[in-house]
């Protein structure tokens, strides 16, 4: 609980002795962390998003590489739906997309109850294990 006591204490400060810069300095500190942390997340997807798009078109040229990639980097797991509803292919050709980019091992295919979801684990993992900044 070191954290949270640091942080009452020094708003404590500022109510008691009247010290705003330090508190100031404290809360930009933390917006500063916050900002390096989503840059480094944002251009990491970025690059991840890029190579992802280079894998699809190597493994099928047919596929359109740039959307399916966007989708699957817009959020982690994608259902058939989700393409449908782009207007990229109809039920049964977004299924074999799918299907096809998770048999070669560029996401992964699971069964939740009757609903079948394509889970980006490179992506998840991504954002589970960035550290925060200092």
């Amino acid at each position: 609980m070191r954290h949270k006591d640091t942080y009452y204490e020094r708003l404590n400060a500022v109510t008691c002795e009247d010290a705003w810069q330090p508190w100031i300095l404290f809360m930009l500190a933390g917006i500063e962390s916050t900002a390096k942390w989503t840059l480094r997340i944002v251009e990491t997807t970025d690059r991840m998003r890029a190579a992802l798009e280079t894998r699809i078109r190597e493994q099928n040229s047919k596929l359109p590489a740039v959307e399916l990639s966007r989708l699957l980097y817009a959020q982690p797991y994608l259902r058939i739906e989700n393409v449908v509803e782009t207007g990229l292919a109809k039920r049964q050709t977004a299924a074999r997309w799918l299907t096809d980019l998770a048999g070669s091992g560029l996401i992964v295919k699971e069964k939740i109850g009757r609903t079948v979801i394509f889970v980006n684990t490179e992506l998840l993992d991504m954002l589970f294990t960035t550290p925060l900044s200092d």
